[in-house]
């Protein structure tokens, strides 16, 4: 029984699909069943010939509490929740049944056919109820995003638009920890003041201000609390008198407790208890934990502190001893992987292992990075496997060593924490094989933070195959691909059946535990290059999320043979291998998956026969326009910075306009002279080009289409998106080709000499100094 859907339901007041979601057979039951049909007014003929509905039937002839039926308890799958159910329940012009598509399409995380539902549901013009609950249906994601505020943003606003107000279970949803981010809290405190927020709304946004580290936010709302405590007739806190009992069934404490003399004092009266000096209590589990937890991210304190604050309850000698607990266990371990120890790290999975204590996602996940960054991801991926492996994936049994055992469910935060462990040590094989198995067998859907890591680990997977050790491999690969001796079997590709083959496709370049771990050969990811195939990942998720993107025209094309096509298709050479259904609905790119797209085009170049990257930088950016994504001026900078070194190349694009109207004498046009322009004169003096001033821009604005230059073009572009405020300056100009630079200096490094690319975990000096320090003293 669906348990979300079932609140829900409840919600709605479907009393109908509520029984059916019981499925009491019972005689009360069945006269449940009857009553819910007459209120409903369904017809028993009806109800025997609608109520084994498959998924296969013609969703058009289904009645609506059948199709609600289906799609809030019979969806097992994201292919169902993603059916032609759901244009059924589109074209029914039901608010109800649109909430219960929403709490679907919200359990598998499908962000785009969310957002096409919402679009419809607003068009109905719900009342503040269906909006209320439908703020909550949203919030059941498992993780927030970009997207999400956008829709969060988009109902609020039309609730604002029809003077609508956010009850309090709507504002407590919205500022659960999983889901909270300062874009949402801020919606939250612009449509709701403090004195419309109850306790509980209070006390959720106190803790969501203390994890954004806001103190001037948090000060304001704990005044407020304690304005309201003060002011209260019943005190929250209980009394902390010993004598006071809290048990019902003594009849003389109600008598005394403040809580139930509301215009009386209690009656003063002696204890026969004797007070004696004692000793302070001993520590909670609960509060040594949050302790360690807070210390996890103080990167001041040193791994030999670390190690001192979690014995200092566990050694032999300690006076309070407590015993850990899994969450303690997950903390020491995400403490000693933060500071670059997973070797000591190690040793504390191990002790969970021993301990026998319930393993959950964060605990696996913790030693699972410990395994990858001690060098054995061999063992780790299997005990990926043998924790998480599920029954229904890809309709196989799990392996006979983990029946039994309940499996552990990941969810996309853990699995991107795993595939980031293996990019730091430098194995961009084993994320794409991941990316390719993770929904299969572990029941994980990617976001876009996902394909923002599997970007970087093409840019990092050509930058290892550049080397001389990896032009060899490819170079062999090639000859053994095109031998015609080699048998027919050998040349086929890896089809995967079962779960085996999966695994063994996984397991063929960590290794197992039977032949050890192996290491890094080549970056080829299906027979292509990482980078060639990370840009057909990118582009079939644009092409079959947003198929209107194939309109959307060049706003600076370049000239040759390449601007003809361009100009006459758009966008659409960029889309000509993508498939046309939506791949992936629930990764919406962000304005950081097109900043790591513009890194991975500027070290892995085109491939042959296809647009230029030069080309693809406006694109990219009108992309992201009609996808009202807005840019950040990091991304802005390093699309200019990549644009403006065509002509550094020698690109012909300088020469000619390719927007001239061609003449009709045989003169041909006059080249165009632009070195009175700033962009011209830094080139010359070899100097990152400035952004153009205000004044400047107004200038711009005044030539015809045929006196400008495709930069100029682009600028143009970029002022009127984003408005010339929002325009990086000439510093975020220059911080940001820096780190282009950098990005392609670490391209030609050596492998040895950059390994961590992601940027997502600091690393600590003094940690692999004080880990052998801390192996004796533990």
């Amino acid at each position: 029984m669906n348990h979300r859907a079932l609140k829900f339901l409840r919600k709605l007041n479907w009393p109908l699909l509520t029984h059916l979601a019981s499925e009491k057979s019972t005689t009360n039951g069945l006269y449940n069943l009857s009553k819910a049909l007459a209120d409903s007014g369904v017809s028993v003929q009806e109800f025997r010939a609608f109520r084994r509905a498959q998924w296969d039937d013609n969703s058009k002839t289904l009645p609506v509490w059948a199709t609600a039926h289906l799609v809030a308890l019979k969806t097992r799958t994201p292919q169902q929740a993603n059916s032609r159910v759901l244009q059924a329940v589109a074209d029914s012009n039901d608010a109800s049944l649109l909430i219960m598509a929403s709490v679907t399409l919200a359990r598998f995380g499908l962000l785009l056919p969310l957002q096409q539902v919402l679009q419809e549901f607003v068009s109905l013009n719900p009342g503040p109820q269906e909006c209320n609950i439908m703020l909550q249906a949203i919030a059941t994601l498992r993780t927030s995003s970009p997207a999400t505020e956008e829709m969060v943003s988009r109902l609020t606003a039309f609730m604002k638009e029809h003077t609508y107000s956010l009850d309090t279970t709507t504002v407590n949803s919205l500022l659960e920890p999983r889901f909270t981010t300062p874009v949402i809290i801020q919606l939250i405190r612009r449509e709701t003041s403090f004195k419309e927020m109850q306790t509980s709304s209070l006390n959720r946004l106190l803790r969501a201000y203390t994890k954004l580290a806001d103190k001037a936010s948090a000060k304001e709302t704990l005044a407020q609390l304690e304005s309201r405590n003060q002011h209260s007739a019943v005190p929250n806190q209980r009394p902390s008198s010993p004598t006071i009992s809290t048990s019902l069934s003594d009849k003389s404490s109600l008598k005394r407790d403040p809580r139930t003399s509301l215009h009386r004092p209690p009656a003063p009266y002696l204890s026969t208890r004797t007070s004696f000096a004692q000793s302070p209590a001993p520590p909670r589990l609960q509060d040594w934990t949050h302790a360690l937890h807070h210390s996890v991210r103080d990167m001041s304190m040193s791994v030999r502190r670390f190690m001192r604050l979690f014995h200092k309850h566990v050694g032999r000698t300690s006076i309070h001893r407590i015993q850990p607990s899994t969450a303690t266990y997950t903390v020491v371990m995400r403490g000693l992987v933060i500071r670059n120890v997973p070797r000591l790290a190690l040793r504390y999975w191990k002790l969970l292992l021993q301990s026998g204590l319930p393993m959950d996602s964060r605990a696996l996940t913790a030693g699972i990075q410990a395994l990858v960054l001690s060098g054995e991801p061999h063992t780790a991926i299997a005990t990926l496997e043998a924790f998480c492996s599920r029954a229904d994936s890809m309709d196989l049994p799990s392996p006979r060593w983990t029946i039994g055992r309940t499996p552990v469910l990941l969810d996309v935060i853990a699995m991107n924490e795993i595939m980031v462990a293996f990019l730091r040590t430098g194995r961009p094989d084993v994320v794409f094989k991941l990316w390719g198995y993770m929904s299969p067998l572990y029941g994980v859907l990617p976001n876009y933070a996902t394909l923002d890591i599997v970007l970087r680990s093409a840019r990092l997977a050509t930058r290892l195959d550049d080397s001389v050790k990896g032009n060899i491999y490819l170079a062999w690969q090639t000859l053994q691909r095109s031998n015609p001796f080699r048998s027919q079997e050998v040349n086929k590709p890896f089809v995967v059946r079962t779960r085996k083959d999966a695994l063994d496709d996984i397991t063929g370049v960590t290794g197992t535990i039977a032949t050890g771990p192996r290491v890094y050969r080549s970056g080829l990811w299906d027979g292509m290059r990482a980078g060639d195939r990370a840009r057909n990942v990118f582009l079939d998720i644009l092409a079959g999320n947003f198929p209107q993107l194939k309109e959307v025209s060049c706003p600076a094309r370049v000239s040759g043979n390449i601007l003809a096509t361009v100009k006459s298709e758009g966008s659409a050479p960029f889309f000509n291998h993508a498939a046309s259904q939506h791949k992936h609905p629930h990764v919406i790119p962000t304005d950081t998956t097109f900043l790591s797209y513009l890194h991975l085009i500027s070290v892995a170049p085109a491939p042959p026969n296809t647009p230029t990257y030069e080309t693809e930088v406006p694109l990219l950016l009108a992309w992201m326009k009609e996808l009202n994504i807005h840019p950040s001026r990091g991304t802005l900078a390093t699309a200019l910075s990549m644009f403006v070194e065509v002509e550094s190349k020698g690109s012909p694009m300088w020469n000619q306009d390719p927007y001239t109207p061609p003449s009709s004498s045989s003169t041909p046009a006059a080249t165009i002279t632009t070195s009175s322009l700033p962009l011209e004169a830094s080139l010359r003096e070899e100097r990152p080009p400035p952004v153009p001033s205000s004044n400047w821009l107004a200038t711009l604005r005044m030539r015809t289409a045929a006196t400008m230059s495709p930069y100029d073009r682009l600028v143009e572009f970029i002022s009127s998106w984003v408005g010339p405020k929002n325009m990086p300056n000439q510093h975020d100009q220059e911080q940001w080709r820096r780190v282009l630079e950098k990005v392609r200096e670490r391209a030609r490094l050596p492998p040895k000499l950059s390994p961590s690319l992601d940027g997502m975990e600091r690393r600590n000096s003094k940690a692999g100094r004080e880990s052998k320090k801390s192996d004796s003293s533990a």
